[in-house]
């Protein structure tokens, strides 16, 4: 089981892998309602410059769905950032996630359209 873990995780850090795909097709398996409470999380995220000397801090909370963490991370990747370092916990009822990242020039996030574009598209990712 290992050797498969790790050729797959071979394959997707080398984009070989259709990991989209696999987690949509996992998804359709997979009944939420059934599984979920009535907990209905509010969807938020905070940027924190002063938590960290090196890093923007992205805290991310929202409600659970297949694949949510993975499409966060790729969204925060399309907006240019590095994710250097990630913790995140899901359960039945939220999903809570705390990114750091740098812009592509290696700094904190300091420029108020790019926090507000950051803010707004996560957002979008966990309705």
């Amino acid at each position: 089981m290992w050797s498969k873990v790790l050729e797959d995780a071979r394959q997707a850090i080398e984009d070989k892998l259709p990991l989209d795909e696999l987690i949509s097709r996992k998804a359709q398996t997979i009944s939420f309602e059934e599984i979920l409470s009535p907990y209905h999380p509010v969807e938020r995220i905070r940027v924190d410059n002063e938590g960290s000397d090196f890093f923007t801090i992205l805290e991310v909370g929202g409600g659970i769905r297949m694949g949510l963490l993975y499409d966060v991370a790729k969204r925060i990747f399309a907006l240019g950032l590095d994710i250097r370092f990630a913790k995140v916990n899901s359960d039945k009822e939220k999903m809570t996630g705390v990114f750091y990242v740098r812009d592509a020039s290696g700094q904190k996030i300091y420029e108020n359209s790019l926090i507000e574009r950051v803010r707004r598209e996560i957002l979008r990712v966990l309705q």
